[in-house]
């Protein structure tokens, strides 16, 4: 499943976390002074790689966990007043930045979500500062009998605030399944840890580190999606497919695969309708039996690449394919373009035509997917919805 995928690194960097901080008094001296700096070093890499690559919701976990180990550190958040507004409102700004859309850095609505942190600290800084009577009405208030928190000296109010927290962040993931709400998930968890830990110095190094480390991992894996995957469909792009056929030896057979009449269909029906188009085939292809990976070449046209097959046997699973898309009905909500909307939806066939070639008679990955292309355009001529080879 998708979202143990994503929650692996947190978890991972959880057990590690944990094992390290368990065993930290055995490491060399050495290495535990060293261990002092790594928190401002990560710091400092998550901070230039998010600008870097234009992650501003990243960017700003990243400032706000720098800031709480800096605050921690210095001891500015007393054990009571100061740590419970940080404590109560910076999970809420946390869930605040993973419910906005993605701004970036640099953009006019960037600048926007970037106020909007700067007036929530700034309002943080206000109530510690001047500690209104309200907030021992509620933020200091023992809403449940104190014996279920002797175990720690975090206020009531505060692991409410952590738990509501995690729990909405945790309903969000399992929509989303992507890797900034993880992020957003880890950096929660570590908040609520360091305050519980608040004056322990080696907690906040290790827990510290292993939040930036996270976020650092998150916007590299970004990084990697935007320039590996195909924004529209999911399927790996062109410079994916590059590299797999790079690495490819021995018996290989590629296939060129485009949806037939697909301007007509655009034309007709609008780009957005289009688009469902290209996710629906897309799909489709991913799902392809025999061991073969689907690509995105290029507009309306896609890539199957089946290792260690020849012809013959890559055949029937291209064969498949084919009929699945050309099985599976299209319904057209032409409201999303088209000439007039339509009161009632109604479906089209989607077919695709595919030219096959393999590394039996063709001397090189590039020869392969020339010979491919030739045998597309072979199907198209024949009649489209159809494999030649």
């Amino acid at each position: 499943m998708r979202i143990i995928k994503v929650l692996l690194p947190l978890l991972l960097l959880a057990v590690f976390s944990i094992y390290l901080r368990i065993n930290y008094e055995s490491l060399p001296v050495a290495v535990g002074s060293a261990m002092q700096f790594l928190p401002f070093l990560l710091a400092a890499l998550a901070l230039l790689f998010t600008v870097y690559f234009n992650q501003g919701r990243l960017l700003h976990l990243s400032v706000l966990l720098l800031l709480l180990f800096i605050a921690l550190g210095q001891a500015w958040l007393e054990p009571t007043v100061h740590l419970t507004v940080v404590g109560v409102l910076l999970p809420l700004l946390i869930l605040l930045l993973m419910l906005l859309p993605e701004q970036g850095v640099t953009t006019g609505r960037a600048f926007a979500v970037h106020a909007v942190v700067l007036i929530s600290l700034a309002f943080m800084w206000w109530l510690t500062d001047h500690e209104p009577a309200w907030l021992n009405d509620y933020l200091m208030h023992d809403w449940l009998p104190v014996r279920y928190f002797d175990w720690t000296a975090v206020p009531q109010t505060v692991w409410m605030s952590g738990i509501l927290v995690f729990l909405c962040l945790l309903m969000l993931l399992a929509l989303r399944q992507d890797v900034i709400t993880t992020a957003g998930l880890g950096v929660v968890i570590v908040t609520m840890l360091l305050l519980h830990e608040q004056m322990h110095e080696i907690s906040r190094v290790v827990f510290t580190s292993a939040a930036f480390l996270l976020l650092l991992f998150s916007v590299l894996q970004l990084s990697w999606r935007m320039a590996y995957l195909d924004e529209l469909t999911g399927l790996p792009g062109r410079r994916a497919l590059r590299e797999k056929l790079r690495g490819l030896m021995g018996i290989y057979t590629i296939a060129m695969v485009d949806v037939d009449h697909f301007k007509k269909f655009n034309d007709r029906y609008g780009h957005d309708t289009g688009d469902e188009v290209l996710r629906m085939v897309a799909a489709k292809l991913k799902q392809v039996p025999g061991g073969g990976s689907a690509f995105r070449y290029g507009g309306e046209e896609f890539t199957l690449v089946f290792p260690g097959k020849g012809i013959d046997d890559a055949k029937p699973y291209a064969e498949a394919v084919r009929e699945t898309i050309a099985n599976s009905a299209f319904v057209i909500n032409r409201q999303s373009g088209g000439k007039k909307p339509s009161s009632k939806n109604k479906t089209a066939q989607i077919t695709v035509s595919v030219g096959l070639a393999d590394s039996i008679t063709n001397a090189s990955t590039d020869a392969t997917l020339k010979q491919a292309d030739k045998a597309l355009y072979k199907a198209k001529k024949r009649g489209r919805n159809r494999v030649s080879v």
